[in-house]
């Protein structure tokens, strides 16, 4: 928000942070409401005095509100044990904040991480808290200097112009216990029709009870797949196709030194959503404008949707096994809006029925 009255209840911070006589005002904000929605238990802006972005929230076991997204703000709020590189100006950087249950106080408050990729789907990371209260956040970068932990699957950051997908967590006092990238492993990507092979943007993130990390998204030729699991090669065509690109899932180790598994997604172009179940089943959405997905012989819808212009411009729903070796159950849905985008979010209930929302057409 860039309103000087937005409701404020309770707040850490009641007013917003300053206006920048170039970049201008903008602050993220965090509010809180009673369960009728007609009561506020809290509502502060959060940010500095230039243009700082709320992308993504998550609320651990505790009620502490754990909140991303975009900061340039030199003065944005810190506290805690944060670790908080400077952000270079007119840079957009990742903050990372938790509040507590009250929103009357900050537990952590920082940049994290370094800048942000060229290119996201979503504004300000994907988002996890696990059991222990610790945060999960993935995103996309293309700074050489972002922040990698020793240990880790990754040693460097590349750099533009190839974004590279990221995961870090920090504890509950904000201490960054990993931060690492994944790689990619095309060394093809000077190619003019293919020079984002080896860009990952992370477009969903979960945490198991063992803390190993999966993350899901939209890759292109350079996932560095793992044996057995149902898309070990990229799925689609991409002779002469500008920046071809599938959908796919991979997850981490508890220390992020290690891949446990990489997977595209078989007739799928994008991925947007990732939820998971009790069990560990992995429920995942996007866009896609191929007819090969492998849908279930039970599917609620067999074959994709073509739009006016006679393309397919078509959403999915996909199903996998804990470990991606096998494909549960998959569906097209609708058409979706031109561009490919489909659904970008899938949720559960108590009953693993599967809700999914996203941009729509056709």
């Amino acid at each position: 928000t860039a309103s000087t009255d937005f409701p404020t209840a309770n707040a850490e911070q009641p007013a917003l942070g300053g206006c920048d006589p170039y970049a201008g005002c903008l602050n993220a904000f965090v509010t809180k409401f009673d369960p009728t929605g007609k009561t506020l238990i809290y509502s502060t802006y959060l940010g500095g005095s230039r243009q700082d972005q709320g992308g993504a929230i998550a609320v651990d076991s505790n009620g502490n509100a754990i909140v991303a997204g975009i900061a340039t703000s030199s003065n944005f709020p810190q506290a805690g044990a944060i670790s908080s590189p400077a952000c270079q100006i007119n840079n957009n950087c990742y903050f990372l904040a938790s509040l507590k249950p009250d929103g009357a106080a900050l537990n952590y408050s920082g940049m994290i991480g370094g800048e942000q990729g060229f290119a996201t789907f979503g504004l300000g990371g994907d988002l996890a808290v696990d059991a222990s209260g610790n945060a999960y956040l993935a995103g996309t970068t293309e700074n050489s200097n972002f922040q990698i932990t020793a240990g880790t699957l990754a040693t460097s950051v590349v750099g533009y112009p190839y974004n590279e997908t990221f995961v870090l967590k920090v504890d509950p006092t904000g201490k960054l216990v990993y931060s690492t990238v994944i790689p990619g492993n095309d060394t093809n990507s000077t190619d003019l029709l293919q020079p984002y092979t080896n860009d990952f943007v992370p477009s969903g993130i979960a945490v198991d009870a063992a803390g190993d990390v999966t993350i899901a998204g939209t890759a292109g030729l350079g996932l560095t797949t793992t044996s057995g699991v149902v898309g070990s090669q990229f799925p689609n065509a991409y002779v002469n196709v500008e920046n071809a690109s599938a959908g796919f899932v991979l997850q981490l180790n508890p220390t992020a030194s290690a891949i446990n598994f990489a997977s595209y997604l078989p007739g799928t172009d994008y991925g947007r959503g990732l939820a998971v179940d009790a069990v560990g089943n992995f429920y995942l959405t996007g866009g896609t404008q191929e007819t090969n997905l492998p849908i279930s012989a039970n599917a609620y819808q067999k074959a994709p949707v073509k739009i006016p212009d006679g393309q397919i411009e078509g959403a999915y729903v996909m199903v996998l096994n804990p470990k991606a070796t096998a494909i549960l159950g998959a569906t097209y849905l609708g058409a979706g809006a031109v561009g490919g985008y489909g659904f970008t979010a899938v949720a559960l209930d108590s009953h693993d029925n599967i809700f999914v929302g996203g941009n729509g057409g056709g």
